[in-house]
């Protein structure tokens, strides 16, 4: 059968899909994330059981800064499926995989957020954007984000390492939850695990209950205000890091200031999206902000969409 076998692993969850050769989405499977080498390991062979001879190719999406080659994990680019904070730091991710996926080609691997992006853009329709920048920001358990240059329906170029979780936010004056300082970390702000860490509840119970997102409504308010201030410290090309050896060099940063075009998913982004809608567009003069509808299925297509394109 020509079909890929697409993994997007999570922080929640891993989610499988068999995508053909048109992109369409076959069959799916969600499984429960744990953190931990093991487990990742685990839910690869779970995958591979699940699909068992449907597919010709394996494309994989994953948290984490992609480096060197082979492919492997930079160091503390994937905390959010580890155990511990430095368990997935030089984790030689690409021979791993391959290594358990002996009997096919050699899988194609991809940060979990261009897949995102890639996904999204699919959705809308990359007509839209050819010679254009599109960026990506997805709050969920952790802050991904992704930047893609449009040279044609055909080609695209990812340009930088997309990581916009260390980007440092002038702290909001009404910001009572952060800890002291004149700035914030994009991800303690913007996803998530910052939201839990902030307010010792868990985002997805409060945006579920209708009197807990009255009492927290002034938390998501905040959000919405510092995912326009990320937007625009990103527009103003002089984005400082929390990391100053991950700070992007200026090239990157003045070609990311050209950038107008957001795509928004995470499983925060989507409660985010309305919230900050009006407000990135009159602060950030040309910028557009589109949705992804359906970040899972988003995912899962976009692995696929990326490899053929780049």
């Amino acid at each position: 059968m020509q079909a890929t076998l697409a993994i997007d692993i999570g922080g929640t969850k891993t989610a499988a899909g068999l995508v053909d050769r048109h992109y369409h989405l076959i069959d799916t499977i969600d499984l429960p994330s744990r953190r931990g080498i093991s487990e990742f390991k685990k839910n690869i062979v779970a995958c591979l059981k699940w699909g068992g001879a449907r597919f010709d190719k394996i494309a994989i999406s994953t948290p984490g800064k992609l480096i060197g080659t082979p492919k492997r994990l930079a160091p503390r680019s994937a905390q959010n499926i580890a155990l511990f904070p430095t368990e997935f730091d030089d984790f030689p991710i690409e021979a791993v995989v391959c290594a358990m996926c002996a009997h096919y080609p050699t899988p194609f691997i991809i940060n979990d957020a261009l897949a995102q992006l890639c996904g999204g853009l699919m959705s809308i329709g990359i007509d839209s954007f050819v010679c254009q920048i599109v960026g990506y920001i997805g709050p969920g358990t952790g802050l991904g984000g992704g930047f893609v240059a449009i040279d044609s329906p055909q080609k695209i170029r990812f340009i930088g390492d997309g990581h916009i979780f260390d980007i440092l936010l002038p702290r909001d004056p009404d910001d009572r939850w952060s800890p002291p300082g004149s700035h914030v970390m994009a991800e303690d702000v913007l996803s998530g695990r910052g939201f839990f860490d902030l307010t010792a509840r868990p985002f997805g119970d409060v945006v579920t209950s209708p009197s807990l997102y009255d009492e927290f409504l002034p938390m998501v308010e905040l959000m919405a205000r510092y995912f326009s201030q990320l937007i625009g410290q990103i527009n103003s090309g002089n984005s400082s890091k929390r990391f100053p050896q991950d700070a992007w060099p200026e090239d990157i940063r003045s070609q990311l200031s050209k950038t107008h075009h957001f795509l928004v998913g995470g499983s925060v982004g989507k409660t985010l999206f309305n919230h900050v809608l009006n407000r990135a567009t009159s602060e950030n003069g040309a910028t557009r902000l589109y949705a992804i509808p359906h970040p899972t299925t988003a995912a899962l297509k976009g692995v696929v969409y990326a490899r053929d394109l780049t």
